[in-house]
């Protein structure tokens, strides 16, 4: 396999980019295969459902992410915690990709007082400093 290859090689590092699925297959074959190097993944590596299918073989990954859901930082802790709570699962990027675009949606039409599409583009464009989490 790659991975095999890889370990063999003598190299200081991996790098990893794949979707969820694949990401998870990655970091599993790496870890069966004793490869102890440093291992970057893309912000696939950082999703719950990748993490969730590699198990302990997630361990040590690091991801260049965007979000994470294991962010302590406000107003992110905060909406993690109500969305865990509610949904019994750790949201993923997607989840606060929806809830930023949305809220700030809402956001255009509060402030423009319409539910007029070029309004509410009009507004978009205005927005500045609007918090996401």
């Amino acid at each position: 396999s790659y991975i095999t290859k890889i370990a063999a090689s003598g190299c200081d590092g991996l790098v990893a980019l794949a979707q969820n699925q694949e990401q998870s297959l990655i970091m599993t074959a790496v870890k069966d295969a004793g490869l102890t190097v440093p291992c970057i993944g893309s912000s696939s590596a950082a999703q719950q459902m990748t993490i969730d299918a590699a198990g302990d073989a997630a361990n040590g990954w690091y991801s260049n992410t965007f979000w994470s859901a294991t962010t302590d930082e406000e107003p992110a802790a905060s909406w993690i915690k109500e969305y865990t709570e509610r949904f019994k699962k750790a949201p993923e990027s997607t989840s606060a990709l929806t809830y930023d675009a949305l809220k700030l949606i809402c956001w255009a039409i509060e402030e423009c007082g319409s539910d007029d599409p070029e309004a509410i583009n009009q507004q978009l464009q205005k927005a500045k400093d609007v918090e996401g989490i």
